[in-house]
């Protein structure tokens, strides 16, 4: 697909109402371990996660939309280095919206908005190896893997590699 086909996407600052794709994203267990979290770990509610996310102004939190503006997913940059221009990067996108575009135009447009609204000049992440739409979408989208971590996530059943990923971006990034 090219990079521009697909489904818009937007990416605003979340809202109330954006809780219950949050939650669905929050307590769905296979998401959790391909975003690398531990949801089995003793850990806040949904709700509370939200509005954590909500309030946090260390790491810029912000709802992927649909064309009808219904939250389809989230997108974070955290770690921001406003000096170096780097952040790590990560994305959700909700199960029953996968495999529909949303996951890729979600990235573009977390690529323009880290670009435009950040001024960063490299966007980091991690993704375990198994992730193949993942790690698909982010070699597609100029993603190069720089490194993996071998045994690194355990999801309660069996360990994981996770790859290492960098981007660069901006107009002087290289």
């Amino acid at each position: 697909m090219p990079q521009g086909a697909g489904p818009a996407v937007r990416l605003r600052k979340p809202v109330p109402d954006d809780f219950p794709v949050m939650r669905t994203i929050r307590e769905d267990v296979e998401t959790q371990h391909l975003l690398l979290a531990y949801p089995h770990a003793e850990r806040a509610p949904a709700e509370a996660w939200f509005e954590r996310k909500m309030a946090d102004t260390q790491t810029v939190f912000l709802v992927a939309t649909d064309d009808a503006g219904h939250g389809v997913g989230y997108v974070q940059f955290s770690g921001l280095h406003r000096a170096g221009r780097h952040a790590s990067f990560g994305i959700a996108i909700a199960a029953r919206r996968r495999g529909q575009g949303y996951g890729r135009a979600a990235v573009i447009a977390a690529l323009d908005h880290a670009r435009k609204a950040l001024d960063l000049r490299k966007l980091l992440l991690e993704v375990r190896s198994d992730n193949l739409a993942a790690r698909k979408i982010y070699a597609d989208l100029g993603f190069r893997t720089v490194g993996r971590m071998v045994d690194h996530y355990f999801d309660g059943e069996r360990f994981h590699d996770v790859d290492l990923m960098e981007k660069a971006i901006g107009g002087d990034a290289g």
